[in-house]
């Protein structure tokens, strides 16, 4: 069309959108399929490659990725653009690594009942040229992010999920994975770091304190004072903290729980996973795997008995509850329409819970919460009684743009924005991370992280292993800058654009 059917405007005129951006590039082939299609049945061929595609390209863009193209039986999936999350990396290997599942699916049906695939990830810089003409926009990712890639995927052996150096930086607090020994690729003058991915790590771990607690007195010190309160007077109450990525409000939340497990309380962690909602209950369900002791490789036999003996020793046994607790946490969205019913099963559980002694309940990443989560949250902060609870809820501030009333209606809730660390306290912790002797470089990273604590650590780490000599930020940093940089309105971010050439 020369015109726009929507508006009008003439499509010639409208020019590809072309950035850099950092990406994560998935490749993913399987294995020997050319071999064993060789004197098949096209129409065979073409069914299996089929059910293939639809299958792949459904997880990829569950997780948030997008199929840059199909090529054969390979695939090449991109993350991390036309929007940036801060999260891409881990995105792109958590879809990989659910990918096997859907080959072990294909061949319970297919007939070619020995399909394997071998997958690699890889996070880098690359030019994205977006075409105009069509809903989504046409990708175009071009850059050596790509190249490698595609070299560490010929070197995965079937099964096997690789990933490069910076995607394995990208995500070392949230997927296992083990080093492997280098990729000698063609074209590469040194052999090509990696690292195998084994698993996710469960969300609702506590990730280990990495930096020092510095610079937050007065916010953790008001917490501590909520938390008496509550514990005290046995009257539940709602903690926000507002922040942007890596400002510190999990390395917070670490650190009161530990206050609260040396005082004699429970703590527990749950976490919002935009990209695995089925019901838009699932922190619900990860709490009560949680306390039940329930792993994902559980059998659902074993699930239900561990389930069954954890609400014996909380005291509910009423059969009702029981049954709809089983069969929620089995498949949550069966009884997930049931609203009425769920959130006073899932008050009776949390007072049941902490009837115990004092407990903490923690929300990570609630600005990606499903809005049935966020009802349940404020559900359960205003309708619990005489228990001695304090429900945490992490937050970047764009849940205040989904919910500006955000805890208004309570009687107990308390809203704090958490600001970047003080001038002294970001030098401090610069200087403790680089050394002693390095106190220019420690100031260079003070200056550049502007008062963020993980962009701090990163700088630190990605500094030292450059002997202080690049003046580049890590690929984690912008990652989560470009994030913040994608939620802007277009005119902003057309600004921000145009001044960042000037310097």
């Amino acid at each position: 069309m020369r015109f726009c059917p929507s508006c009008g405007a003439n499509v010639a005129q409208v020019s590809a959108d072309e950035q850099r951006k950092v990406v994560s590039v998935l490749f993913a082939d399987l294995v020997g399929h050319t071999s064993r299609s060789d004197g098949a049945d096209p129409e065979d061929v073409r069914d299996v490659l089929r059910e293939y595609y639809r299958a792949v390209r459904a997880t990829i863009e569950r997780f948030g990725g997008v199929v840059e193209k199909f090529i054969g039986d390979a695939v090449m999936a991109v993350f991390g653009t036309p929007v940036a999350r801060g999260d891409d990396a881990e995105r792109a290997v958590r879809a990989a690594l659910a990918i096997p599942k859907i080959i072990e699916q294909l061949n319970e049906t297919s007939s070619y009942p020995d399909l394997e695939i071998h997958m690699a990830v890889n996070t880098g810089e690359a030019v994205v040229t977006i075409e105009p003409g069509s809903p989504d926009g046409e990708l175009l990712v071009a850059g050596d992010v790509v190249n490698t890639a595609s070299r560490l995927q010929s070197a995965a052996s079937p099964g096997q999920v690789l990933i490069g150096e910076e995607t394995f930086r990208a995500t070392r607090r949230t997927i296992r994975s083990e080093p492997v020994p280098p990729v000698s690729a063609k074209g590469k003058r040194e052999p090509i770091p990696a690292w195998m991915a084994i698993e996710a790590l469960v969300p609702l771990a506590v990730r280990p304190a990495q930096m020092a607690f510095v610079g937050r007195d007065s916010e953790s010190g008001l917490i501590r004072d909520i938390w008496s309160r509550a514990v005290t007077e046995r009257r539940p109450h709602l903690v926000t903290i507002l922040g942007e990525a890596g400002i510190g409000k999990t390395r917070l939340a670490e650190e009161i729980s530990f206050d609260v497990k040396a005082s004699g309380g429970q703590a527990f962690h749950v976490r919002e996973l935009p990209y695995e909602q089925s019901s838009g209950y699932e922190t619900f369900v990860q709490l009560i795997r949680e306390v039940a002791g329930i792993f994902e490789s559980d059998a659902n036999p074993a699930a239900m008995s561990k389930l069954e003996a954890s609400l014996d020793r909380l005291g509910l046994e009423d059969p009702a509850l029981v049954q709809l607790l089983s069969v929620f946490v089995r498949t949550p969205e069966a009884v997930a329409d049931d609203r009425r019913s769920l959130f006073e099963a899932a008050r009776r559980y949390v007072e049941a819970l902490a009837s115990a002694g004092g407990t903490l309940i923690v929300f990570e990443d609630v600005h990606w919460a499903h809005p049935s989560t966020l009802d349940l949250i404020t559900s359960l902060a205003g309708r619990a009684r005489e228990v001695p609870v304090l429900f945490l809820a992490l937050s970047r501030p764009e849940l205040l743009d989904l919910r500006p009333a955000w805890g208004g209606g309570l009687s107990s809730s308390t809203t704090m924005r958490l600001e970047p660390l003080p001038s002294a306290a970001a030098h401090w912790l610069a200087a403790g991370l680089v050394g002693e002797g390095q106190s220019e470089l420690a100031e260079r990273i003070e200056t550049a992280a502007s008062g963020n604590p993980l962009f701090i650590e990163e700088m630190a780490a990605w500094m030292l292993e450059r002997d202080g000599g690049s003046d580049d930020l890590p690929t984690t940093v912008r990652a989560m800058i470009a994030a913040r940089l994608d939620v802007l309105p277009r005119e902003e971010r057309d600004v921000l654009f145009d001044a960042c050439v000037v310097g």
